[in-house]
């Protein structure tokens, strides 16, 4: 795993340091829709979800002129979930995790169309968040260091769909990304199984800037 980790993250650097001719800086900002998904043998849960941030830059890198761009980018996203509220009990639970990541995203233009898909796996790691339970009036707010069967890594795919479009010298352009996790958050298969994973959609405006259209 720290191999792969090790591997990923010297391929992004790399891409980000090249010198490349009409490569653009990307810089974007939007929600992510947060929630996570419990599965225990047959049953499978969800709570409620929850909105975060969602940021990131980006440096697209021209591969086959404007039909396809490499685009390794930065990211931070707020995820987690609104939590379990029950007005019997006057209980409360919710989730929020920061992720810092770095993904390495293929875009593909569709012909004559301002459109493009986009494929991008994705390395991210959790680098602060908290539990937050509310029973009877009584906070209690649990760091994530205390939860030692946690995983802090996230590997995964964005995959996705936006529209772009010039104004002046900037480039905008509009997208909307699914996440799809390759790893668990919390996964027991000794006397049962039991896996929770992240669940993740964000809607994004950015810019882009220099190298040309």
């Amino acid at each position: 795993m720290k191999k792969i980790i090790l591997s990923f993250a010297i391929l992004l650097v790399a891409a980000f340091t090249v010198n490349t001719a009409n490569a653009q800086i990307g810089i974007r900002g939007g929600v992510g829709f947060a929630n996570m998904k419990y599965t225990d043998k047959d049953i499978q849960f969800e709570p409620d979800s929850k909105i975060g941030l969602s940021v990131g830059i980006s440096k697209e890198i021209k591969v086959l002129g404007k039909f396809l761009k490499l685009a390794p980018e930065l990211m931070f996203d707020v995820k987690g979930t609104k939590g379990v509220e029950s007005e019997l009990l006057n209980s409360y639970l919710g989730v929020s995790y920061n992720y810092v990541g770095l993904g390495l995203g293929a875009k593909v233009n569709v012909p004559v169309l301002p459109i493009y898909v986009l494929a991008q796996p994705y390395f991210q790691y959790l680098a602060s968040g908290q539990v937050v339970a509310n029973l009877d009036g009584d906070i209690t707010r649990t760091k994530i260091e205390d939860f030692g069967d946690t995983k802090r890594g996230e590997f995964g795919v964005n995959l996705g769909l936006g529209a772009s479009f010039n104004v002046g010298p900037l480039g905008l352009f509009a997208e909307a990304r699914y996440a799809v996790p390759m790893t668990s958050l919390e996964e027991y298969s000794d006397t049962e199984t039991y896996k929770l994973k992240n669940k993740y959609f964000t809607v994004s405006l950015g810019i882009l800037i220099g190298g040309g259209q």
